[in-house]
């Protein structure tokens, strides 16, 4: 199976068809990111999701890290 990875708006997370498995927080050399990697699957192919406003969309586009 392939992993897919995307950091996108957090309307991603409303797609019909996604299976969210877990989330999980992360810490990174560059900073906290703007929310937890959401891993879940999508026709077959695994995906590690980063919500870029936040989850919920709180971060806006100005001051995202």
């Amino acid at each position: 199976m392939s992993r897919l990875g995307i950091i996108g708006g957090s309307g991603l997370l409303s797609l019909a068809g996604i299976e969210i498995k877990h989330q999980q927080e992360q810490q990174t050399p560059w900073g906290d990111p703007s929310g937890p990697l959401i891993f879940g699957e999508y026709a077959g192919t695994e995906i590690v999701f980063l919500p870029r406003h936040g989850n919920p969309h709180v971060i806006p586009p100005h001051k995202v890290n």
